[in-house]
């Protein structure tokens, strides 16, 4: 008992000292509390992010000692508004006013109430403390922050670090006398274990940190839980009014009013779709349980009776809803014969014109003989795929094919030949025939056919590539080559003879075919009579000299 004593007479030695040195002694130690508020003070925030005056509310501050706080020598019971400069005057943050609290905002204008909502007012839950309020709403800087008491008061529910109960009777008079008394948070004679003072307070968990408050020389030191607040990335910590488009330590939740990541809607779901209209049908797919409902659209086009829609593609033959609109036989690429208008209808289309025939509402042009036509290649001879267009003694070339019957060619031609047969035109005059050709018997089959012939101008022994470029009419002949025995340069005109045909004068048949026909060659008595590369030599049938190669 005696150190006890002897103790409080150091502690008030001490007390008169500091009384005698300072015109307003600061104060220690705190008793019981007061259930009166603390000072309120209003500050009117010009800017932005607090860089003079951060929160001081967060996770681990002491509020008995904060290193940022601005000192109001007013901490009296004063119920005044003062205005303070806040430098908050950077740029507003683009979240600002979007109803979620975000990183570098202390509230959000857009929340209503609850965790980061704006406070228009603040109040301490510690007794040597003063709430103020500072920042704006419209930067979303608007927070409590709080200033320790710094003077010895009675009756103000506080005993600050340098008062005690001499000077003070909120401070209690037994702090230190290492006993928990019921007005005592802690006794700093009590070294350890329960009572003792805390020197720092450990987060509680990620979202609630813990904070010192008091002091161990008041014996009020403790630790007081201190929630987290604002929507930081990585922190661990999805706070209260947090969601996953904000801090990503937060997860989509269906049913929280906010459309995040994998959501197609939430709260604002649909729950039915527009009318369907005409070919244009809307279905609700997914529901607002699962915040993935939707409307779909999409457009019919299959050919359905009664179903209000006519597709492009339908028409009133397959589909009810359409509206028959007759057409033409041109609308309906038909060119002749009967058809349906396409509203059940039969309309005449026109008649085939140069006598042509209508197969399946197109007409098909009349047949017509191309045999002995003039042609450039087979193709152009319209005769199908066995079409020869024949050359040489054919003056502009000769349209045939291979035939072995008449019925092979077509009207107007005839099965006929030589070494072998081909559809020869029919003719009865020369008029039906071309120039360069005569209508006569040819192949000596009894039908007379357009073939070449002897029209030209050129005589016996002259030069010559075609027939008709020889005088002789239908016996003229132009020698090129017989069958590869022969060589006539130049070519040679001349006429077809045999044993009972006779050259004209000045020249000799000359037997030169198998089967006992031969050609007539100009006769000659000396070489200069006779074309360049030509001989004028004997030949077993004459008995004159004849110009030969």
């Amino acid at each position: 008992m005696n150190h006890i004593i002897s103790r409080w007479l150091v502690l008030l030695v001490l007390a008169s000292f500091l009384v005698s040195a300072c015109s307003d002694p600061p104060r220690r130690g705190r008793g019981g509390e007061n259930n009166s508020k603390p000072d309120v003070i209003i500050v009117t925030d010009v800017g932005h992010f607090d860089t003079a005056l951060p929160d001081v509310n967060g996770p681990g501050d002491d509020v008995t000692n904060p290193p940022d706080v601005q000192t109001h020598p007013d901490t009296s019971a004063d119920t005044s508004t003062d205005t303070v400069t806040d430098p908050d005057v950077d740029v507003v943050p683009d979240t600002c006013g979007n109803g979620f609290l975000n990183a570098n905002e202390h509230c959000d204008p857009a929340i209503v109430a609850g965790v980061g909502a704006c406070p228009t007012s603040c109040e301490s839950d510690d007794s040597c403390s003063v709430a103020r309020l500072v920042g704006s709403p419209g930067n979303c800087t608007a927070r409590c922050v709080f200033e320790p008491i710094t003077t010895c008061t009675d009756d103000d529910g506080c005993c600050t670090n340098d008062c005690d109960f001499s000077n003070d009777n909120d401070c209690s008079d037994s702090c230190g006398d290492g006993v928990l008394d019921g007005s005592e948070h802690c006794d700093w004679a009590i070294e350890d274990g329960p009572g003792a003072c805390p020197t720092s307070c450990a987060p509680i968990n990620a979202c609630t940190g813990s904070k010192l408050v008091g002091s161990a020389a008041n014996c009020t030191a403790r630790c007081v839980a201190d929630p987290v607040i604002v929507c930081r990335d990585n922190d661990g910590c999805c706070a209260p009014g947090c969601n996953a488009n904000g801090d990503n330590d937060c997860s989509p939740i269906c049913g929280n009013g906010v459309i995040e990541a994998g959501e197609l809607c939430d709260g604002n779901c649909p729950t039915s779709c527009t009318a369907n209209s005409g070919c244009t049908k809307h279905t609700l797919t997914g529901s607002a349980a699962n915040c993935d409902a939707k409307c779909t659209t999409t457009t019919v086009t299959t050919c359905t009776n009664n179903d209000s829609c006519c597709p492009n593609s339908c028409t009133n033959a397959n589909d009810n809803d359409c509206t028959c609109v007759p057409k033409t036989c041109p609308q309906l690429g038909v060119a002749c014969g009967m058809t349906d208008n396409g509203c059940g209808t039969q309309i005449p289309c026109p008649t085939c014109p140069n006598g042509g025939t209508c197969v399946a509402g197109q007409c098909q042009a009349a047949v017509v003989n191309t045999v002995g036509n003039a042609c450039f290649n087979p193709v152009s001879c319209d005769l199908g795929a066995d079409a020869i267009c024949a050359s040489g003694d054919f003056k502009d070339g000769y349209c045939t094919k291979p035939c072995s019957t008449h019925g092979e060619c077509s009207q107007g031609a005839h099965c006929g030949g030589f070494t072998r047969t081909v559809c020869m035109k029919t003719c009865t005059l020369d008029t039906n025939c071309r120039d360069g050709y005569k209508c006569f018997d040819a192949d000596k089959d009894g039908r007379k056919e357009c073939w070449p012939s002897g029209v030209g101008t050129k005589i016996l022994g002259d030069s010559c590539t075609a027939v008709w470029q020889c005088g002789g009419g239908n016996s003229a002949a132009c020698l090129t080559d017989f069958e590869g025995e022969w060589l006539w340069p130049g070519g040679y005109c001349s006429l077809l003879c045999d044993a009972s045909t006779s050259c004209p004068a000045e020249s000799s048949c000359y037997l030169i075919f198998a089967n006992g026909t031969g050609v007539c060659v100009k006769n000659c008595t000396s070489q200069i009579q006779c074309r360049a590369n030509y001989y004028c030599d004997p030949i077993d049938d004459s008995t004159s000299d004849v110009c030969i190669p």
